[in-house]
């Protein structure tokens, strides 16, 4: 098995271990969807519950990209492919897509009187090309694994049921990796 060091500082030059193949494997796990879907609350509990190594995050590149693409935005998509495709080539890549029903994700939105109205059109629009861009994960140049891809209709669950639905898939053989002792 090859390893890598790393040092910590010029001054000390402690190594710190790390076996080569387990690097970053399956660490990072973005949480993505529309707003008022879940995903903060997901992430807060996620992340103070989780036993596990992983890093969740509240949104990552494919809310980058969907939204891009909805807003015909001038992004540099070829970046973003680039780091995924970085990322899923050393398996260090999740997406967990929470994708309640659009009803109640208006529903959601106007009863918050802090966020700007959207019109069901544009919902409809916006979750059109989010799960797009999440089904695409799925085939060439991408080729997730489908262990790495959770999506959730998240509707009729509780916070605590989605974060239980969560832990249990991020601790499934799906999860593995370690930093050397």
């Amino acid at each position: 098995m090859r390893r890598r060091t790393m040092f910590t500082s010029e001054d000390d030059r402690v190594p710190v271990v790390y076996k080569r193949p387990n690097l970053m494997r399956r660490r990072l796990i973005f949480i993505e969807g529309l707003d008022h879907c879940g995903k903060s609350t997901l992430y807060r509990r996620a992340e103070q519950e989780s036993g596990h190594d992983v890093s969740f995050h509240d949104r990552g590149l494919l809310g980058r990209v969907a939204y891009a693409k909805l807003f015909k935005e001038d992004y540099p998509l070829e970046d973003v492919l680039a780091l995924e495709l970085a990322l899923i080539s050393v398996d260090a890549y999740a997406i967990i897509f929470l994708d309640p029903d659009v009803r109640e994700l208006h529903r959601r939105i106007e009863a918050d009187p802090e966020h700007r109205s959207i019109s069901m059109e544009m919902l409809c629009r916006t979750r059109m090309h989010y799960s797009a861009e999440f089904e695409y994960r799925k085939v060439a140049p991408y080729n997730m694994r489908t262990e790495c891809l959770l999506r959730i209709d998240n509707t009729d669950m509780s916070p605590d049921d989605v974060v239980q639905q969560v832990l249990s898939w991020t601790g499934s053989t799906w999860l593995g990796g370690e930093l050397a002792e």
